[in-house]
This record gives structure tokens, C-alpha cells and sequence, in this order.
């Protein structure tokens, strides 16, 4: 589903002025028109002033060879680790995967665990249950994935599901 108009206009208009949300956001909605360019002129701009969901995007691109990137994994990974040191738990997440598939880094479940730790902080509901999911696999009742789940359940579906 595509925006209406007037929001469309209002929402350029923020981006035009260097609105870093808007310019991401600005992204999301010209790739969902299929207006690949413009997606990517406005990611690259909101990634420029360190935006860090475009920052996620871009380096996840990198790692995967989405949208006609070229793949180059370690740039890929700076860029994750960058954008989760600017905040984005998305970008934690990811590192967690793909330090515990070994995927574009040398697999480690220290560092995996390490980069879910930081997801965690905030109270992320998504690294809350992901990070539950995983003690759950050892202990089914271990009293801490029960309480990261209990935390995350107002939050997040699955979460809610589960508690």
C-alpha cells in the first residue's frame, strides 16, 4: 500500500530539507512504487548522516548483494557494527545471525552472544524473545528467558503468544 498524495508531498518535503527519518522513510515508500533509483538516492542520504536503520540497510545490502550491491561482507559487517553502535537493534540482531552462522565473519558464539547481549539493551522486545528463544533451547523453563519474554509480551505478538 502506497501513501496518499498530500503525505507523499509533505513527506518529500522533509527529506528535501534533510530530514534523515524522512529521507529513510522517503526510501521505504519509493521502493514499495518500484522507483529503485529514487529508493536508493534517499537511503544514501539518510545513511550519510549516520541514520542508522539506513545504515543497517545499506550494509546488509552489502553482505547479501541486494539490490545489485556488490558484496563485500566485511564493509558489510563495519557498517552493521556501525549502525548498532548508533542504536539500531536491527543491526544486532543481524550481527548475532550471522557471527553464529559464521556468515561473512568467523563464526563465534561469544561474539554472537555478545552482539544479542547489546540488542537487548533497552528492553528490545524482538532481542528479548530472540535471546529467550536461545535459553529456552538449553532449559525450557530457565527463569531468565521467561522473564525476557514476560518483558517483551506487551510489546511483540510472538512474544504474547509464548508468555
Amino acid at each position: 500500500m502506497t501513501m496518499r498524495p498530500e503525505s507523499l508531498q509533505s513527506l518529500r518535503a522533509q527529506a528535501a530539507a534533510g530530514d534523515a527519518r524522512a529521507q529513510y522513510a522517503l526510501s521505504a515508500e519509493m521502493s514499495v512504487r518500484g522507483a529503485l533509483d529514487e529508493a536508493r538516492y534517499w537511503l544514501e542520504k539518510a545513511a550519510a548522516q549516520d541514520f542508522p536503520d539506513a545504515l543497517c540497510t545499506l550494509s546488509a545490502a552489502k553482505i547479501t548483494g541486494a539490490s545489485g550491491e556488490p558484496v563485500n561482507a566485511a564493509e558489510g559487517v563495519a557498517g552493521l557494527q556501525r549502525a548498532g553502535d548508533l542504536g539500531s537493534r536491527h543491526a544486532m540482531r543481524t550481527l548475532a545471525a550471522l557471527y553464529g552462522l559464521g556468515a561473512g565473519v568467523a563464526r563465534g558464539w561469544r561474539p554472537a552472544l555478545a552482539a544479542l547481549r547489546r540488542a537487548c539493551e533497552g528492553d528490545d522486545p524482538v532481542s528479548l524473545r530472540q535471546t529467550a528463544m536461545l535459553l529456552f533451547l538449553s532449559d525450557p523453563d530457565d527463569a531468565d528467558g521467561a522473564a525476557m519474554i514476560e518483558a517483551a509480551a506487551p510489546y511483540d505478538g510472538v512474544a504474547a503468544g509464548l508468555a
